[in-house]
């Protein structure tokens, strides 16, 4: 018998012992030469004990997977059947100053409306949030930092709702700082807050702009204006009558400025 005929028979009573060792329940295990391993039916690379079906150890500071799609297609689709579990998760406890997840477009024009990322619950029955976001540190760090070197808008907010839902809410608890800032640097006719309703509004607590002081026993102004230039720090442009003020005790006057400039203070409320 040759050397040759010998391994083959000695491959063929590898593979039956092998098929025996499955048959009887024994979880298999085999490692190649190029150093994947298959163990109980999952796969390891750079692991002779992978825990997932399929599990990649990386030691150094190549890349552990590389997808290169050349094609107008999909090139990672995940098809998640998980209810209460995460569909992707990634653990970046020893993140310094890289990224934990990075979409980089350098390419042609990007003119697509559909956006460079894009979250979306079809299901119109849902009330759970879109996308959140949580800054746990409670020294310091921004929850998100928008950085746009463009001609158009930073953020864009598209309420669709007509009938309910608040486009933009801001439940701050900061007692030593501001909730709300803006910092601008405008020249010209330009308007650092620009405010403008298009709809048919009534009632008593209606307004372009409303603003509430409900702790009585606060002493600070519900407005307060400085004004460090030479321009008016005020000024009011009406269609209607006057400037209507409602005292503590719940009465309502209208403070009215004829032309001239005669003032006149009357109870009720204003009119044209």
């Amino acid at each position: 018998m040759n050397k040759k005929r010998k391994n083959i028979i000695t491959s063929l009573l590898l593979l039956l012992l092998l098929v025996g060792v499955v048959s009887a329940g024994v979880p298999t295990y085999t490692y190649l030469s190029d150093g994947v391993t298959w163990f109980n039916d999952k796969v390891g690379f750079g692991t002779d004990s992978p825990t997932a079906e399929v599990e990649i150890v990386n030691a150094d500071t190549t890349t552990s997977l590389f997808i290169n799609q050349d094609g107008n297609g999909i090139a990672l689709n995940i098809d998640s059947e998980a209810t209460t579990s995460s569909v992707i998760r990634i653990d970046a406890d020893t993140l310094t100053t890289g990224h934990g997840l990075y979409v980089g477009h350098e390419g042609a024009m990007f003119t697509s409306p559909e956006g460079l990322f894009r979250a979306r619950l079809g299901n119109p029955a849902n009330t759970g949030y879109v996308a959140k976001i949580e800054q746990r540190s409670t020294t310091s760090g921004s929850g998100m930092l928008l950085i746009n070197d463009g001609t158009g808008n930073a953020l864009n907010i598209d309420q669709n709702s007509v009938t309910t839902g608040i486009a933009l809410d801001i439940d701050s608890e900061v007692t030593n700082d501001k909730s709300f800032r803006v910092e601008a640097q405008l020249t010209g006719n330009n308007q650092v807050a620009y405010i403008r309703n298009n709809g048919n509004q009534s009632g008593a607590s209606a307004g372009v702009l409303y603003l509430v002081q409900e702790n009585s026993a606060s002493s600070a102004e519900v407005l307060n204006v400085r004004n460090d230039g030479t321009g008016a720090s005020i000024e009011l442009s009406s269609n209607g009558a006057g400037i209507q003020i409602k005292s503590p005790d719940g009465t309502v006057y209208c403070l009215t400025i004829a032309n001239g400039g005669t003032t006149n203070v009357a109870a009720g409320a204003c009119t044209k």
